[in-house]
């Protein structure tokens, strides 16, 4: 069964795509473990601009830095909105595949 995720922000014009936030969300995860954008862009198989903008785009939604920059102009760490927002994305989407294995076990 496939479920798919939306998130309604509150007072926010802009919504990111599923995608986008799922690619966003696996970025952020990327650097919370390397320290920076480019080795978690390289372990998704994307390129670093690409990256980024994809970083960017969910901010603009947001209203609010994801990232912010470290050790000069290579390293930068999650934010703490960015780290609640890993969490909750993560907790969602177990409950919605829990939630579809269960009705597709029934």
């Amino acid at each position: 069964m496939k479920y798919r995720i939306t998130v309604q922000l509150p007072r926010q014009e802009r919504t990111p795509s599923e995608e986008l936030l799922e690619r966003a969300v696996l970025l952020l995860e990327g650097v919370a473990e390397y320290g920076a954008i480019y080795p978690a862009a390289k372990k998704l198989g994307i390129n670093y601009s690409y990256a980024w903008s994809s970083i960017k785009k969910v901010e603009l939604s947001l209203g609010e830095d994801l990232l912010v920059r470290v050790g000069g102009s290579t390293g930068c760490k999650l934010t703490e909105r960015a780290e609640a927002l890993t969490k909750e994305y993560r907790r969602v989407q177990a409950a919605a595949q829990a939630a579809a294995d269960s009705v597709s076990n029934s």
